[in-house]
C-alpha cells in the first residue's frame, strides 16, 4: 500500500478540472484528461457520452468539428440530443426533432443560444411564439420556460449553454 506522501503526490497532480469521463472514440479524446482512479474504468459509453465532467486540457485552445459528422453520429445514436462539447464555461450539442415530435424540454439552469441549422417550427417562450427556420438564432435566459412546437420539417438545432449562474 502506498504511503501517505505518495497518495498526496497523486492528489496534488490533479487540477480543479480533473474530470471523470470515459469516451469510446471521440475526436476530443486526445485533449481529454481522465481521472486516475485505482479502479478499472467502466465499459465504454457511446461516443461523446459523458459521465461526470468533461474538461479540455488548458493547452487546448480550439477544436474544429463538422456538422455533417455530428449529424451522422446523432442519427446513429437514435437520440434527439448529442452533446459534443463540455468545458467549464460552455456546453454545446446538436438537438434534432422529427416533424410532429413533442419537445420535452424544461427550463434550464443556464442561459442558452439556439442556432437552427435546418427545419421549420414554432418557438414558444412564456406566452410568446415565433416561427423559426434555418438561420434563426434564439437566445433564452436561464429558468425561462420554452420549447419548439408545430415542427413541420425535421428540426436540427445547435444549442450552446453558458456556465450555470452562481
Amino acid at each position: 500500500m502506498p504511503d501517505s506522501s505518495t497518495r498526496a503526490g497523486r492528489r496534488s497532480g490533479r487540477t480543479a478540472c480533473t474530470p471523470r469521463v470515459f469516451l469510446r472514440t471521440s475526436p476530443l479524446a486526445p485533449f481529454l484528461r481522465v481521472s486516475s482512479s485505482p479502479f478499472p474504468p467502466p465499459p465504454p459509453l457511446p461516443r461523446f457520452a459523458v459521465s461526470g465532467r468533461l474538461c479540455l486540457h488548458t493547452s487546448m485552445q480550439w477544436r474544429a468539428l463538422h456538422l455533417d459528422e455530428l449529424s451522422a453520429e446523432q442519427r446513429a445514436s437514435a437520440e434527439p440530443w448529442l452533446e459534443f462539447l463540455r468545458v467549464p464555461s460552455l456546453r454545446a450539442g446538436l438537438y434534432v426533432l422529427a416533424p410532429g415530435a413533442w419537445d420535452h424540454q424544461s427550463p434550464h439552469e443556464e442561459d442558452e443560444v439556439y442556432h437552427v441549422v435546418a427545419g421549420r417550427a414554432t418557438f414558444e417562450a412564456g406566452a410568446e411564439r415565433q416561427d423559426v427556420r434555418s438561420g434563426s438564432i434564439i437566445y433564452v435566459a436561464a429558468h425561462q420556460a420554452h420549447r419548439f412546437t408545430n415542427i413541420t420539417e425535421e428540426l436540427r438545432v445547435l444549442v450552446f449553454f453558458s456556465a450555470p449562474r452562481k
